[in-house]
C-alpha cells in the first residue's frame, strides 16, 4: 500500500466528482413529446388501471413536457417505439467510450 497525496490521486479525485460528469443526451425531447402525443399505447396506459403512474414531467432547462412513469418515485420517461432503440444504444454505448 502506497500513500498518494490528494492532488496526485486523479482517480480518487475524478470519482469524488462523479456528479459533475455530463453525458450529452441523444434524445430529442421535443420530438419525443410530439411522438408521445400520438402514441396509442401511451393513451391506453393513461386510460387503464395500470400500476404505472404516468405524469407529465418538464425537462430541466426546457419548456418541453414529456410523459413519465413516477410509480417508483423515480422519473422514468415513457419512450415511444421509435425512440427505444436510440435510448438503448445511448445507454449501451456509455460503456464503450472511445472504442
Amino acid at each position: 500500500i502506497r500513500y498518494i497525496p490528494g492532488r496526485e490521486n486523479v482517480v480518487a479525485d475524478a470519482m469524488s466528482r462523479i456528479d459533475a460528469i455530463h453525458t450529452p443526451s441523444t434524445i430529442d425531447f421535443a420530438k419525443l413529446a410530439e411522438s408521445q402525443r400520438s402514441d396509442s399505447d401511451l393513451k391506453n396506459l393513461q386510460a387503464s388501471n395500470s400500476i404505472l403512474l404516468i405524469k407529465p414531467f418538464t425537462i430541466p432547462g426546457t419548456a418541453v413536457d414529456i410523459f413519465c412513469d413516477v410509480s417508483t418515485n423515480q422519473v422514468r420517461p415513457y419512450l415511444t417505439p421509435s425512440f427505444r432503440k436510440t435510448a438503448f444504444d445511448s445507454i449501451h454505448n456509455m460503456a464503450h467510450t472511445g472504442a
